[in-house]
């Protein structure tokens, strides 16, 4: 995991899941850090991934469903997978499905970066993504909301980040991360997602 994903990442769950019991990580081997390094004491902390390693407690393979009943994450993230994923509109969808209500769901990718296979590299991210994610859940008879999508400008690796972030009939953070993290620009924030708030020259 890069430095500015393990950032966001702890800011996240600082941010969303201080009382969460139940974190769900998609893509969770553990390569250079891992968000369950941040997870609230005592929490449940579950990592799905493709193969086996650090991390990961179960091996699934790819574009199937997670093993899991409907409902019973508190918190469900991905960071540095969906890049990696032939078909992240349906582990998106599995995603939701295993979140319950009141819950949140965290998404980090590339927006930009070097070509990476592990075992491709599909993908790049812009904020309007979330956009798109909320109402292809929403189709799905998911009721997810879009409370903050941003990316970043990179710090000492070469990677920017798009960040992500849905809640399942649940409201925004106190603190918002995207005001919490000062390289965060190209802001859409709930409830005005449609409109594009521009940051430049905070770093």
């Amino acid at each position: 995991m890069h430095d500015t994903a393990y950032e966001i990442g702890q800011l996240f769950l600082e941010s969303y899941g201080p009382a969460a019991k139940s974190i769900l990580d998609i893509g969770a081997i553990d390569i250079n850090g891992s968000l369950r390094d941040f997870c609230p004491v005592g929490s449940w902390y579950v990592g799905v991934d493709l193969g086996a390693g650090k991390g990961v407690n179960v091996v699934v393979p790819a574009n199937s469903g997670l093993p899991f009943v409907a409902g019973v994450f508190d918190i469900v993230v991905s960071t540095s997978a969906f890049e990696h994923d032939a078909m992240f509109w349906l582990t998106f969808l599995e995603m939701c499905r295993v979140l319950r209500e009141g819950g949140y769901l965290y998404l980090n990718a590339p927006s930009k970066g070097g070509y990476h296979q592990h075992p491709i590299d599909a993908w790049r991210f812009f904020p309007d993504a979330g956009i798109a994610l909320r109402d292809w859940a929403r189709l799905n008879a998911h009721e997810i909301d879009l409370l903050e999508s941003f990316i970043t400008q990179n710090k000492d690796d070469i990677w920017n980040d798009c960040v992500m972030i849905f809640g399942k009939k649940a409201g925004p953070a106190a603190n918002a991360v995207s005001e919490r993290y000062h390289r965060a620009m190209n802001i859409r924030r709930w409830p005005a997602v449609g409109k594009l708030e521009q940051r430049q020259d905070r770093w």
